[in-house]
């Protein structure tokens, strides 16, 4: 009797082990829904944010561009033409440039037939070549020619005007 009494107790301790397993399942199982749920609510609050931070940055790129073109307009209407305002734009934009205009030497290679045309096409690339080497070693362009600013005003001076004109532009019918 007492290995069915044994058998009795084991059977017990089984179901109930079973029992106590089953609910640490649902207890885990439930956690992973909950942890689940948090984490959903969590990207979605995230995505909410990303979406919402890019629309406020979209409306106030949106809105700087506006303003941006409401001055352009207001400095063309200035103007009296948008020409002269893009002209303007452009001066300003090479007056700021580090590129040169123009370039500080000019070598020019061939002859001249006395007529004003040159004969450059006859001199072939080794008569090119050759005219760049004498240029080289002749020294050209090695020393500098820089003005003074008293010389470069009296040279400007007599091509300016003391008074500015008034706008002697006048717009057409069509514009």
């Amino acid at each position: 009797m007492a290995t069915a009494t044994d058998k009795q107790v084991q059977l017990t301790q089984t179901s109930i082990d079973v029992e106590i397993a089953g609910n640490r399942g649902e207890a885990q199982l439930a956690e992973a829904r909950r942890l689940a749920e948090r984490d959903v609510v969590l990207a979605d609050g995230d995505a909410r944010a990303k979406e919402l931070i890019g629309k406020g940055e979209a409306s106030r790129i949106g809105q700087t561009g506006a303003a941006e073109a409401r001055v352009f307009l207001q400095k063309i209407e200035a103007y009296r033409d948008p020409r002269l305002f893009a002209l303007d734009l452009v001066a300003a934009k090479l007056a700021s440039s580090q590129q040169p205009l123009v370039p500080e030497r000019v070598m020019m290679t061939g002859a001249s037939n006395g007529g004003g045309e040159s004969q450059a096409s006859n001199l072939g690339p080794l008569g090119t070549l050759i005219a760049v080497l004498l240029a080289d070693k002749s020294g050209f362009g090695l020393e500098s020619h820089e003005v003074s600013p008293q010389a470069q005003d009296s040279h400007v001076e007599p091509h300016v005007e003391s008074e500015p004109r008034p706008n002697a532009w006048q717009p057409r019918a069509g514009q």
